[in-house]
């Protein structure tokens, strides 16, 4: 049975869970900001004229009902093309929708 990720909700203030390194703590604030909308993870191609088409494909590892990644944690072992999203390359990524909380976030604070 393929693995799916379990997504816990916790919220983490400073100094709240002192058990974690503090880029750990970042890590999981960053998790945090995710909807799980899943449209990261459909298939996307560009035109003749440098415009990036969306599809109603997803990737293989997408369930559609929970639109949660079955191999999430190995994701990027497990499928080369999958771009692990970070706060660093999101203002980069053209193609990630504007309604993406990440995407929205990036903006809206500058990180």
């Amino acid at each position: 049975m393929p693995e799916t990720l379990n997504v816990e909700t916790k919220k983490i203030k400073s100094g709240s869970t002192p058990d974690l390194a503090p880029e750990q703590k970042i890590l999981d604030e960053w998790e945090q900001r995710c909807h799980r909308c899943g449209l990261c993870c459909f298939e996307k191609g560009i035109d003749g004229k440098g415009r990036i088409i969306e599809t109603e494909v997803p990737c293989r590892h997408l369930d559609i009902h929970t639109r949660l990644c079955r191999v999430y944690k190995n994701r990027q072992q497990i499928e080369s093309d999958c771009i692990k999203l970070t706060p660093e390359i999101i203002s980069q990524l053209k193609w990630l929708p504007k309604s993406c909380a990440y995407h929205k976030k990036s903006e809206d604070t500058g990180s």
